[in-house]
């Protein structure tokens, strides 16, 4: 007979987490989560993630395990997640498929746990620091390391992904949408897209989010990237928007 699951916070045995509310599943569906791990598992501490996705459901077991819960029109692509951790070794995580659960259809994957901090934690535990010039300094130096791999490894063929088969349509879009003053540059991307499509393509992270971004508390160095979900091969670049994530944040209008 299994035990119970040490779950730390006991306040997850009695409220249900908003993740199973939206996918129509209920307290006991969450209990089970708990359950399979625990027999996964056995006699160790199981924690939810501070900060959950709004597509899974993530459980932290022991120090060094990570298992993430998901639906089936969220799951995984173990090819990317696989060529993630191949091109970035321990800075992406190791992930494997578990289960499916009978009772709820989620997804179960097993995943090593990236070292460190996020930097929306790191902002909320320590905001001097987190934001100081050469904590940042530090970070985005070790980002740019961290993309160097993906240049140095191209990908094997794969099929375009959600943004990679639509970088056409959407700048022909900005091209008629933005407001006036900036569509000229606009135009000129559209004019020049074969430019971009002949940069090298890269295995690219797709949701570079302060969220997802692991580092250091003390140094801010860069200890990897979490939740390769939405990642695809695309021109090298596009994930530079992370940079806009890091040097700076998204705050309520005033």
């Amino acid at each position: 007979m299994a035990k119970e699951p040490q779950i730390q916070d006991a306040e997850t045995s009695t409220s249900i987490d908003p993740f199973f509310t939206r996918n129509n599943l209920t307290l006991q569906d969450q209990q089970e989560c708990y359950t399979i791990v625990s027999q996964l598992y056995p006699n160790q501490p199981i924690s939810p993630a501070s900060c959950q996705g709004y597509c899974s459901f993530t459980l932290f077991v022991g120090p060094s395990t990570v298992i993430q819960f998901r639906p089936s029109p969220y799951r995984l692509d173990l090819t990317t997640t696989s060529l993630a951790s191949s091109i970035h070794s321990t800075h992406a995580p190791n992930t494997s498929h578990r289960a499916v659960l009978c009772s709820s259809g989620l997804h179960v994957y097993s995943m090593s746990r990236i070292p460190g901090l996020s930097l929306r934690d790191a902002r909320a535990r320590s905001p001097v620091l987190a934001r100081s010039p050469q904590y940042l300094e530090t970070l985005c130096t070790s980002l740019a390391a961290f993309l160097l791999h993906s240049w140095h490894s191209p990908p094997p063929p794969m099929p375009l992904g959600k943004i990679g088969t639509s970088l056409y349509p959407r700048l022909q879009l900005l091209a008629t949408a933005l407001p006036p003053r900036f569509r000229p540059t606009a135009r000129h991307l559209v004019d020049n897209a074969s430019s971009i499509a002949s940069l090298p393509w890269v295995l690219t992270h797709g949701d570079l989010v302060p969220g997802n971004i692991m580092l250091s508390p003390s140094s801010g160095r860069l200890t990897g990237l979490v939740d390769w979900a939405e990642a695809e091969v695309l021109p090298f670049g596009l994930c530079l928007y992370g940079l806009e994530e890091i040097l700076g944040e998204m705050t309520e209008a005033v």
